[in-house]
């Protein structure tokens, strides 16, 4: 879910624990929500970073079981 309202698409990266870049695309939020599949990524602990169009950089922890 997005907090930050904008209609722009962001660039996301995610990094396995040992720091290697998984998966990077373009994501585009349709109401302040969006979704991505993760289907060949291996149980574990990621980091996403999520950068806007206006130099904003967000990143998160999360878990994939």
């Amino acid at each position: 879910m997005q907090m930050i309202p904008d209609d722009e698409p962001v660039k996301v990266e995610i990094w396995n624990a040992v720091g290697m870049s998984v998966y990077k695309t373009s994501l585009q939020f349709n109401n302040g929500t969006a979704q991505m599949k993760l289907g060949s990524v291996a149980p574990g602990i990621y980091l996403m970073q999520l950068n806007d169009t206006k130099g904003n950089r967000f990143i998160f922890k999360f878990v994939v079981e």
